[in-house]
C-alpha cells in the first residue's frame, strides 16, 4: 500500500570486487566448442560474445578440462541448485570438424567469454547448469592457446 512515506530497509549486500581469486589461468587466444553445444552458443550471443565457425575441418593442440571433482548444492539458489566443480587441464591435438565454434578472445566482450566458460567460474555456465557435467568427464569446452 502507497503511503508516500519514506521506509528505511536495511540489506546485507556482497561485492564481487572484494573477492579473491583462489585459482588463475592463462588467457586463451580462443575457446572452441563443438557443434553439438548449440546451448552453449544461444547463451553466448545472448551475451554479446562474438563467434566464429570453422569453414573446413582443423587441427589445433588444446587445453582440455578434465572433471576431477563434482559438488551439487543442497541449498536453492534463485530457484536451482548450482554445481561446482574442480578441474585438471591437459593438452593434446584434436581435430574439429567444420561448424566448429571459435569464441575469440580479442573482442570487447572477451571478458565474458571468459567468466562464463571456465568451469571453476562462480558465474559460470557449468555453475548456473547451462549444460551438465560428470565426475572424470571430459568438458566440451577446449582453450585454444597462443
Amino acid at each position: 500500500m502507497n503511503t508516500n512515506k519514506v521506509v528505511s530497509v536495511s540489506t546485507t549486500a556482497s561485492l564481487s570486487l572484494e573477492s579473491d581469486p583462489v585459482l588463475t589461468r592463462k588467457r586463451p587466444e580462443a575457446y572452441i566448442i563443438p557443434a553439438t553445444q548449440p546451448e552453449i552458443i544461444r547463451k553466448l550471443r545472448e551475451l554479446g560474445v562474438e563467434i566464429e565457425q570453422l569453414s573446413s575441418q582443423e587441427t589445433w593442440q588444446v587445453e582440455t578440462y578434465k572433471v576431477t571433482s563434482r559438488q551439487q548444492e543442497y541449498i536453492s539458489f534463485e530457484k536451482f541448485y548450482s554445481v561446482r566443480v574442480k578441474t585438471e587441464t591437459d593438452t593434446r591435438e584434436i581435430l574439429f570438424p567444420a561448424g566448429t565454434y571459435i569464441v575469440p578472445m580479442q573482442q570487447k566482450n572477451g571478458n565474458i567469454a571468459a567468466a562464463m566458460l571456465e568451469p571453476e567460474a562462480a558465474n559460470g555456465f557449468i555453475n548456473y547448469r547451462i549444460y551438465e557435467v560428470k565426475d572424470g568427464e571430459e568438458i566440451p569446452v577446449y582453450r585454444k592457446m597462443p
